[in-house]
């Protein structure tokens, strides 16, 4: 029987996460590169992460999360803006 993609890239996530396998030599086994498997891996981690940091009870934490990350979200926008400008001003300087 065999594997469909998904159930391979499974497989593969569970060999690195589980069983501490590199993803070089899972790539050179399965014929598939290893910076896609260590992209899964990421990415399974990540999933992971967000499952059990967003362990929320009620719609009134979950309203006060969203309200936090927008907050969070508009300082990384006017920090990067400010960012944006410095770079702009540095660039003139040194032309």
């Amino acid at each position: 029987m065999a594997l469909t993609s998904k159930e391979m890239r499974e497989y593969l996530v569970k060999l690195v996460v589980e069983d501490g396998r590199k993803a070089t030599e899972l790539g050179y086994e399965h014929g598939i590169n290893p910076a896609r498997i260590r992209a899964w891996v990421r990415t399974f981690k990540k999933n992971q992460e967000l499952a059990s940091d967003v362990q929320l009870s009620s719609s009134t934490e979950l309203k006060k999360r969203i309200a936090e990350l927008e907050k969070n979200e508009k300082e990384l926008k006017e920090e990067n803006e400010i960012l944006k400008k410095a770079m702009h001003v540095f660039a003139k300087s040194h032309t």
